[in-house]
């Protein structure tokens, strides 16, 4: 459907042929019942609606979805436009994935166990190189492999609440050793190393594993841009402080996560470094916790617009 069409559709649904969009953005009085929605009393229109996402936030009552569908439902299920829409967005059926059970490889060797091979001092060079000691050896269980498909590789194991293997993640120590990250077919849908965080203490959510070490054992690699099922839900019933410290060229993504998780009350924080820096792994842990300490807080539009406009801006 194309936009001025969800646009005229959205109008009709809400009443408000005065609502005026900027670009891709509109906002409309929100709808959404009492007690817990604003029941269309609040008197400005804080319903932020993408049109091109198909995303809606309500910035007063926390309301919000990816799907334009609860927003157009008012129009009626013989509506056009209504019945339109639904067609295109039709959810597809998905085909049930297998996953492989997570145990580490064959040739994993632990780091903690000195061995009197090259192999070894390489691996224990690259990682001082990247300002991993012999404590984060131990704490995260690094190891890696001297022979096999995981040959010069460093192997980051992570584990549940409950201390058993859920994944692991090898990467290469030289530029030649390709792909970089390599492991199996595991379920993503963890929570990393979640064995040694604390939910009672802010956390912070960021993108890699080595990010995560240099982050320190409350950060959470969430193996990617985003934040899947089981730790959302996690999130959401634990509600700790949440950083989000994507990779700097993700400022968008990093956004995007932050309002979801303000959605939903959680008190967000957005932690920004200079464009020269590209993710928490080129750090060492005091820059990252300087950083950190500056985080900036996510719980309103102006607060993104304010974000958007620093990172911007030449930062050194």
């Amino acid at each position: 459907m194309q936009r001025e069409r969800k646009l005229a559709a959205l109008r009709r649904a809400f009443k408000d042929p005065d609502a005026r969009a900027s670009g891709a953005e509109i906002s409309f009085f929100c709808h959404k019942p009492k007690p817990n929605g604003c029941g269309g009393e609040h008197h400005k229109r804080k319903l932020s609606v993408n049109i091109d996402d198909d995303v809606f936030h309500c910035w007063v009552c926390g309301y919000g979805g990816h799907s334009l569908e609860p927003l157009l439902r008012p129009l009626g299920e013989k509506d056009r436009d209504y019945q339109d829409y639904l067609a295109e967005h039709k959810p597809k059926e998905k085909q049930e994935k297998r996953h492989a059970v997570p145990k580490l490889p064959k040739e994993f060797l632990p780091l903690a166990c000195p061995r009197p091979t090259p192999y070894y001092k390489q691996a224990i060079a690259y990682l001082a190189n990247r300002g991993i000691g012999e404590e984060d050896i131990l704490t995260y269980k690094l190891g890696y492999a001297e022979d096999g498909k995981y040959a010069d590789r460093i192997i980051i194991p992570s584990f549940d609440e409950y201390g058993e293997l859920n994944f692991f993640t090898a990467r290469g120590i030289w530029e030649r050793v390709q792909p970089v990250y390599l492991t199996e077919q595991f379920d993503k849908d963890i929570i990393f190393n979640d064995l040694l965080v604390d939910w009672s203490r802010p956390i912070t959510l960021v993108e890699g594993a080595f990010d995560g070490i240099k982050a320190g054992t409350n950060a959470i690699p969430m193996l990617g841009k985003y934040m899947l099922p089981r730790l959302k839900d996690k999130i959401i019933a634990r509600k700790p402080t949440v950083q989000v410290a994507l990779d700097n060229d993700a400022l968008q993504d990093a956004l995007k996560l932050a309002e979801e998780l303000a959605a939903y009350e959680v008190d967000v924080r957005l932690v920004i470094w200079p464009k020269s820096i590209k993710d928490p792994g080129d750090m060492t842990k005091e820059q990252f916790a300087e950083y950190a300490a500056k985080a900036r807080r996510v719980s309103s539009p102006t607060d993104i617009l304010r974000i958007r406009a620093l990172h911007s801006a030449s930062i050194s």
